[in-house]
């Protein structure tokens, strides 16, 4: 086992010679960080030296998403039909309760001025006639103005870690065989345009502390640790040695992080360490 160092800051390294995996080894150190740190939440950061970003970063996206479907949970946003207008209210789902036998929604929704009201309706019903709203973190989401059916801004249902990166060179990407599969189809998207309306990417700046919970970054180091992150870094990239210092700079000034060796890591992690780790340094943090 050999090690490699980011200003002091050791990163796993194990060369050895493995047998061809049924699934490619890198895709499956991605799947185990998702599940570890996104979904699992072991981990608080793992900084990862890869040939492609930009690529990586939409693996992570596919194996963390997450649907939301009916029955909804409380705070779900919706619209819903304001009966003989081509208009929709802005709903917001209260709780789903059984009723004579039936699943029924209670959800609140404001009409013009009056004060906010709750209503309840079957979960069947309700279905046929809502639509999910592509907001789903707006707090003030029922006080906006109705909409007109043209303007009614969709949500697929399903979620995507944010992506901290400008919104560049990412077609060669979503064209690339994963398994099998375009990772377009995976995604579930058909263009670019589909992939920049399902997936936030945003700047270091405008990173939503509150509602990005889980996040992604491309040849970015954070300048504090919180939540989930996955940080993708290329040595290829000009300011890979600034990187380095960024790096160190952050683990000094995170209260109570520390970096796990690779006796610390769970096995199934662990055995896909050793195998990718003579290709893809990785560095897993903990913040306490």
């Amino acid at each position: 086992m050999t090690t490699y160092s980011i200003s002091g800051i050791k990163i796993i390294m194990l060369i050895a010679f493995h047998k061809e995996l049924e699934v490619h080894p890198q895709v499956g150190l991605v799947k185990e960080l998702v599940q570890s740190i996104f979904k699992h939440q072991q981990f608080s950061c793992a900084i990862l030296v890869c040939k492609n970003p930009k690529l990586i970063s939409l693996l992570c996206c596919e194996f963390a998403k997450t649907k939301l479907s009916s029955p909804y949970p409380a705070g779900t946003n919706l619209y819903y039909p304001i009966d003989g207008t081509n208009k929709y209210s802005k709903v917001k789902i209260q709780e789903t309760t059984e009723i004579g036998g039936d699943i029924w929604y209670k959800f609140a929704l404001r009409r013009g001025n009056n004060p906010i009201c709750e209503q309840f309706n079957r979960l069947d019903d309700f279905d046929k006639k809502a639509k999910l709203a592509r907001d789903q973190e707006g707090t003030d989401w029922i006080d906006r103005n109705n909409v007109v059916v043209d303007n009614i801004q969709m949500h697929s249902g399903t979620f995507f870690p944010t992506i901290i990166s400008q919104f560049r060179n990412f077609e060669e990407a979503i064209y690339e065989e994963i398994e099998g599969s375009m990772l377009k189809s995976l995604l579930g998207i058909d263009s670019l345009v589909d992939l920049k309306s399902a997936i936030r990417f945003t700047s270091e700046s405008k990173v939503d502390l509150e509602h990005d919970k889980n996040r992604v970054w491309i040849n970015t180091v954070p300048d504090r640790i919180d939540n989930n992150n996955i940080v993708l870094l290329s040595a290829a990239h000009s300011r890979f040695v600034e990187f380095k210092s960024e790096i160190e700079s952050l683990f000094i000034r995170t209260e109570s992080a520390e970096v796990l060796q690779f006796e610390e890591l769970p096995q199934n992690l662990k055995s896909i360490v050793e195998i990718t780790a003579g290709t893809n340094p990785l560095s897993i943090w903990r913040v306490r």
